[in-house]
């Protein structure tokens, strides 16, 4: 009996000094957050981490980055866990149209603006989303491709590839020198799904002469995410067969598409092409690493004329044939091309670019000049013209028009582009 009531008053004070140091350490501020960290904690790994990372992915992409402070384990699981990223992209793939002016009065940034297309006049466009400051531009005009959220931006004077979701942005080495600059380096981006990982793929040229027929080409690949050091280019296995000309090319699937240069074409047996206006693209797979030379679609182009996009997951071709007139064309996964509409623009001798599909009316985006075009399939016109660089000019209050506006379709991801992220 006294062994009993000895164990009872052990346990009895056990029990109030639990008591009193719980209470010292809700009295405490610092103390009381470790204390609803701990219990945070344990109620989040209480969950099965499969039920975890289900309910994770069906969150919006702001909730995640703020849930990754909750503890320990939901960050790693976020941070670590992988296809993570790709299954919340798959679940949460929202398009928005956004537009990057460039010219000298916009400064050493690339700002992004959501565009959106003005009720009644009266609505302006939506003010900068997000802006990453280049190192040391020399040159303005910027280029831009994009997949799954990042962006590979390219200058005169350096590569960035950035994510302006999670802010991260990695710099990026200039490759092989081309002998024509900046301006014909095409970029494309496209997914591995073998390697699980974003690659870009840069076409250069070693010899460029076209008054002489003489030219050198090479291909050289980067992953994003790959590796422990810095990501460096690889060339590709065998260089391109044909040139291509100054057109950006449309990335689709594990492909990048370019238009080729008809001043160079060599057709099948092997002898230089009379006739300009060869309708034929050419493909690099970076999955495989090998080229294609893909017939385009059935009407004949100047190389010049042409304007190549990824519209739904297709590959898109606009041919410019006379000053107002331009034929849309899709690329089914069969091969096959449908000709989707037939558009007269009020700007002559302007280059059609392909944007998008607008997800609210499901009509076809096109950018001809400063204007946004949406586009009816089913009649093949113009349903409405939105001055996009007006409303960019009226909206920022910027000095001077803008000397190049690019516009694209941007979907926000976790994606990870920096060294050991896949």
């Amino acid at each position: 009996m006294p062994c009993l009531l000895v164990s009872c008053s052990k346990q009895r004070r056990g029990h109030i000094d639990r008591v009193v140091n719980r209470t010292a350490m809700e009295s405490n501020p610092r103390k009381r957050r470790k204390l609803c960290a701990a219990d945070e904690t344990s109620g989040a790994l209480a969950l099965p981490d499969a039920v975890v990372l289900d309910i994770l992915e069906r969150l919006p992409i702001g909730d995640i980055l703020r849930f990754r402070r909750v503890c320990r384990a939901w960050r790693a699981m976020i941070a670590s866990e992988p296809g993570f990223a790709r299954a919340h992209l798959r679940r949460w793939r929202s398009e928005t149209v956004v537009v990057s002016p460039c010219s000298p009065g916009s400064g050493p940034f690339l700002k992004l603006y959501r565009y959106r297309e003005p009720a009644g006049g009266s609505e302006r466009a939506a003010g900068p989303a997000s802006r990453v400051q280049l190192r040391s531009p020399k040159s303005y005009d910027r280029s831009i491709v994009h997949r799954d959220g990042v962006l590979v931006v390219c200058s005169a004077a350096e590569m960035l590839a950035w994510n302006p979701a999670t802010g991260e942005s990695v710099q990026l080495p200039r490759g092989q020198p081309s002998c024509c600059g900046a301006g014909i380096d095409r970029l494309g981006l496209c997914y591995d799904a073998a390697a699980r990982a974003l690659k870009v793929v840069r076409y250069y040229y070693r010899v460029h002469d076209v008054e002489a027929g003489a030219y050198s080409l090479g291909v050289e690949v980067l992953a994003l995410g790959q590796g422990q050091g810095p990501p460096s280019w690889l060339p590709a296995a065998r260089d391109p067969p044909c040139p291509i000309y100054g057109t950006p090319p449309a990335s689709v699937g594990s492909a990048v598409y370019w238009a080729i240069d008809d001043r160079f074409f060599v057709d099948g047996g092997g002898s230089r092409s009379a006739q300009p206006g060869v309708s034929t693209l050419l493909s690099f797979d970076v999955t495989t690493g090998e080229y294609s030379i893909v017939d385009g679609p059935p009407c004949r182009w100047r190389c010049q004329d042409v304007a190549l996009g990824n519209v739904g997951g297709a590959l898109c071709v606009v041919a410019a044939l006379k000053s107002l007139l331009g034929m849309v064309w899709l690329r089914t996964a069969e091969g096959a091309w449908t000709r989707v509409l037939r558009v007269r623009t009020r700007y002559i001798l302007a280059r059609l670019v392909p944007v998008g599909i607008c997800g609210r009316t499901g009509e076809l985006l096109l950018l001809a000049g400063r204007a946004m075009h949406h586009c009816c399939a089913g009649t093949g016109k113009a349903r409405a013209v939105v001055d996009v660089r007006g409303q960019l000019e009226h909206s920022s209050r910027r000095r001077g028009p803008s000397a190049k506006t690019l516009v694209f379709m941007y979907t926000p991801s976790l994606i990870k582009i920096g060294p050991g992220s896949s």
